[in-house]
């Protein structure tokens, strides 16, 4: 029930403000006039928080894309990192101005709704043809090929395990005990036992108790099926590299000195051609190795089962004769043979070469300038004005938006009720957004790109009619005393007024520490997920969106429960708490994100989703009490520039961090180039970036909430100052 469906008792009359003659901008005909005490019902509410249905999707498109051009692409980290940097650094700007124009426009539409509805359709439209209009270069990898990658790689990596098994197996089983002889049987059987979560996740995870002739069977056939599609790509490569050798050659024809630049565009070219023609054979020769250690598991399992009775039908009869039968099969697919029963001999370990800290930074930064980058100019140019266009219509719509999120219901309880009702409706369209990758990775696109438009063209259909209907069916209440352009503050002065409050200062200083903390490392688990806990950028982005899912539920139901204990405690002492349960579940990160168990990711929104969302629905609850502050001391009420200043703030701070984002992969050493073939110690670096470094940054946001003072007692004050205040107001 809404706050103004209840009994109207002490406790609430002294949270609302009276009704006042407003000086706010004439109703529109046709419209009912709505006092500023009273609160919008929970229809108008719902309506609010779904006008910005498409906001939840769009938001989130530059960092789909950003993953998507790193993956399909190979682009450079740093390099879009830079573009990302530039938008956020234009959006900060852009925040304050349009906040500023909305404080302050006289409309009969009012103050906010006007510029939500323009900004809201043009931000949708253009996103379509933005897509639409890619200019893409011929190094875009297709979605079947990185398919056929990822099962030949896993296949070949499965295999290879499977044969040192066989090996060590057939080595130890003639001599070992009775009891340990059945453990060796049951295991080439696949009679092994998941472990109890990973049973009770099974419905989101692929099972792989297997037996190891089932295990051989398919690892051949998935190379098989594969081969020809990494030999056509290899074909392309190597006709690319041919085609550059030609134009080099010609250019040396006519003289180098004649276009000395394209030359050495040309050598650059050459030199990553090359490389990717290498990476390529490198992938062809280990599934053909992969495909031989299958066939030679297979029937070195035959012989083994066979023997102690484990097997039906025929199976090798001897050592000798599964050794014929092996080679002759690897014969008959081109492979080299060799002894089934004896393990590979691994080569020495190299020593770990010491590599300077900042050495992969710098290596990142000349990539800028590097002529290898050539081809991606035009690319980068094109979604760096992309980028700066659609950051000028999100916050067109994105400042009014929030502040009338603010206007909407003006009394305490009212606000938080608007705050949980945007968060519930930002949560079922946030549903959508961990699924793009996977639509955009799936084999019905020929490229992600493909898919992305079609994402585009969806979030037109859904986004257009939401945002008409805000507009029509939402109302402005909060009393709005707009000051001739004498009178009033100027754009600097209200920044610089509410930027210096030290409480408004405490909220963004956990806005952005927090927003700060997780943007650096977010990027780590998606190519984790993708290089090293799957093995594809299919698999990888599935895994991700299967958590979310799960984080997602959670979140939703917890929303009441949020709600709930702001009304019973402290805003900041339910925030204190979320942030220490958040901090634990980041650490968790260390020990669930494990290539062996993928499944235990989904208990990692037991704690980390659960923290963050209270942290977030929590936070623009404190903000709203700020603004109330905010007109005790100087006497307007200045909610779009409350939120423009924060957004200023956090994006001129958040600038840097898509950069640094970039940057944080490669201090780890990540190379999109390498694709599946990421060094050892990468990995480990980056499985400390995303555990137990962010953990402990999150600590640190607990001084802001010491000895908070904007208690729910000293809020009740400033409730009552103002009332007084208005009171005096409209007597004169």
């Amino acid at each position: 029930m809404s706050d103004h469906d209840q009994p109207k008792n002490e406790e609430n009359r002294s949270d609302r403000e009276p009704v006042a003659p407003s000086t706010s901008d004439p109703v529109p005909p046709g419209e009912k006039k709505v006092s500023e005490q009273e609160d919008a019902s929970r229809t108008e509410v719902a309506i609010y928080a779904f006008g910005n249905v498409e906001g939840a999707v769009a938001n989130k498109f530059p960092e789909t894309l950003q993953n998507i051009l790193i993956v399909v692409a190979h682009m450079n980290p740093l390099l879009i990192g830079l573009v990302m940097g530039l938008r956020t650094l234009w959006d900060g700007i852009m925040d304050p101005i349009m906040a500023h124009i909305s404080d302050n426009t006289k409309s009969r539409w009012g103050r906010r709704r006007p510029y939500i509805l323009w900004g809201g359709v043009s931000r949708v439209l253009f996103l379509v043809a933005f897509i639409a209009f890619m200019p893409l270069g011929s190094m875009v990898s297709q979605n079947d090929l990185m398919e056929a990658q990822k099962f030949a790689n896993d296949s070949a990596q499965l295999a290879g395990r499977n044969f040192d098994t066989v090996t060590k197996t057939y080595a130890q089983i003639f001599d070992a005990s009775p009891e340990v002889r059945e453990k060796m049987l049951g295991m080439l059987e696949g009679e092994l036992e998941a472990g109890a979560l990973a049973r009770f996740i099974g419905l989101f995870t692929t099972d792989k108790d297997a037996s190891f002739l089932t295990l051989s069977d398919q690892a051949i056939n998935d190379i098989q099926v594969n081969l020809p599609k990494l030999e056509a790509d290899l074909a392309e490569r190597r006709e690319l590299v041919a085609s550059i050798k030609a134009e080099i050659a010609n250019l040396e024809a006519e003289g180098v000195s004649t276009d000395e630049k394209r030359w050495i565009v040309q050598q650059t070219l050459l030199e990553k051609a090359l490389e990717r023609v290498a990476k390529a054979e490198e992938l062809i020769i280990k599934a053909n190795k992969g495909q031989a250690q299958a066939i030679a598991g297979k029937y070195a399992t035959q012989y083994m089962l066979g023997t102690y009775g484990r097997l039906e039908g025929e199976f090798p009869s001897t050592p000798q004769n599964a050794q014929q039968i092996a080679e002759q099969e690897m014969r008959e697919a081109g492979l080299e043979t060799f002894d089934i029963f004896t393990a590979e001999a691994k080569p020495a370990p190299k020593p770990r070469e010491f590599t300077p800290p900042f050495k992969n930074i710098t290596d990142g930064v000349e990539a800028f300038l590097d002529p290898g980058n050539f081809e991606q100019r035009k690319l980068v140019l094109y979604i760096l004005i992309g980028f700066l266009i659609f950051a000028t219509l999100s916050t067109v719509n994105g400042a009014p938006y929030y502040a009338l999120g603010i206007e909407l219901s003006p009394s305490y309880n009212g606000r938080t009720q608007v705050v949980v009702y945007r968060s519930v409706m930002d949560k079922i369209a946030g549903l959508a957004a961990p699924w793009v990758p996977v639509f955009c990775f799936s084999l019905f696109f020929a490229t992600a790109f493909d898919a992305l438009f079609w994402v585009a063209v969806l979030v037109c259909i859904i986004g257009i009619p939401s945002t008409v209907l805000m507009f029509f069916k939402t109302r402005e209440r909060t009393r709005a005393t707009i000051k001739e352009s004498g009178e009033r503050p100027s754009l600097f002065a209200s920044m610089w007024q509410i930027g210096r409050q030290p409480d408004f200062l405490r909220i963004l200083f956990l806005f952005v520490f927090v927003g700060l903390t997780n943007g650096l490392f977010q990027q780590v688990g998606f190519f984790l997920n993708v290089y090293w806990v799957t093995g594809s950028a299919l698999s990888g982005a599935t895994l991700g969106a299967q958590v979310s899912m799960l984080a997602w539920g959670l979140t939703f139901i917890l929303l009441p429960i949020i709600n709930w204990a702001c009304r019973k405690f402290q805003k900041h002492r339910v925030l204190q708490a979320a942030i220490i349960w958040m901090s634990v579940g980041t650490a968790s990160k260390w020990w669930l994100m494990d290539p062996e168990h993928p499944e235990y990711q989904f208990l990692l929104p037991f704690f980390f989703s659960v923290g963050i969302s209270a942290v977030y629905t929590v936070l623009p609850t404190l903000m709203a009490d700020v603004t109330d502050l905010d007109e005790l001391r100087h006497g307007v009420r200045r909610e779009g520039m409350f939120g423009a200043v924060m957004g200023f703030l956090m994006k001129a701070i958040g600038t840097l961090i898509p950069l640094a984002a970039g940057a944080v992969l490669v201090i780890a050493g990540f190379a999109p180039e390498l694709e599946y073939h990421q060094h050892p110690e990468t990995i480990y670096k980056m499985r400390i970036m995303y555990s137990f470094i962010p953990a402990v940054m999150l600590l640190f946001a607990l001084v802001a909430l010491y000895r908070y003072p904007l208690t729910k007692e000293r809020v009740a004050e400033i409730k009552a100052e103002l009332k007084r205040r208005h009171e005096a107001e409209d007597s004169a």
